[in-house]
């Protein structure tokens, strides 16, 4: 079984620099409920598709790099915020591996933004249910 190694994260087209290990996806298949059925002595699981808890989930530490302007990341985070339901995310593997494709994404957490000049920005984005390419 090949493990996935993710090589770049595209946020609305553009490519965002990430800790490799901080990123955590769930894809949003959503959860399944099983329950018992009784007929007479007869006892059978019924499954069904909560369809509440189908919503995909990514979250990265995106790396702020040295640019000696602060307001670009808060730019970029307002855009962000305001660009709620609309947002495409594409996550390219490292040679193997299969490209993932999220759209309507919205970023939930409102990240703090630290003022030094190289550190990372918790970012936590919600939508659709992401296909894999």
């Amino acid at each position: 079984m090949a493990i996935f190694v993710p090589k770049k994260i595209k946020v609305m087209g553009a490519e965002v620099k990430f800790t490799q290990s901080s990123l955590s996806i769930k894809m949003g298949y959503g959860e399944t409920n099983v329950r018992v059925q009784v007929s007479g002595k007869q006892v059978e699981p019924v499954s069904s598709q909560d369809l509440d808890t189908a919503i995909s989930e990514i979250s990265f530490d995106m790396l702020v790099s040295d640019t000696g302007d602060a307001t670009d990341i808060r730019n970029l985070v307002k855009n962000w915020k305001s660009s709620s339901g609309i947002i495409t995310i594409f996550i390219e593997p490292d040679g193997i591996g299969i490209a993932q494709n999220f759209v309507n994404m919205s970023l939930t957490n409102d990240p703090s933004i630290n003022e030094s000049p190289a550190g990372s920005l918790s970012l936590t984005f919600m939508g659709q249910t992401g296909q894999l390419n």
